[in-house]
């Protein structure tokens, strides 16, 4: 559904992948600081958790961006359905 959202709203998509990323790298950062230290820093968080919302919110707003675009298309169609048979009705 990403692939999907990508060809339909393009920054938005763009956002989400690099504010994903930049999240991967403040875990890695969290980890070495971890390591080297032996201690959590100030945050305390899990990138399980924060990960879930993230990939959860992704995929909401794809369900909602897809099915704007899919009723819009639909909602053409059927003009353009209305249009074409007006005229037919009038050529009669």
């Amino acid at each position: 559904m990403g692939a999907l959202n990508y060809f339909v709203a393009p920054t938005a998509c763009g956002l989400f992948v690099s504010s994903y990323l930049t999240l991967l790298t403040a875990d890695f950062m969290k980890s070495l600081y971890t390591i080297k230290y032996g201690s959590d820093p100030l945050w305390r968080w899990k990138m399980a958790d924060i990960g879930y919302l993230m990939t959860f919110s992704f995929g909401l707003f794809s369900l909602v961006v897809i099915t704007k675009s899919g009723l819009a298309k639909l909602r053409e169609r059927s003009i353009r359905g209305l249009v074409v048979k007006d005229v037919n009705e009038s050529e009669k």
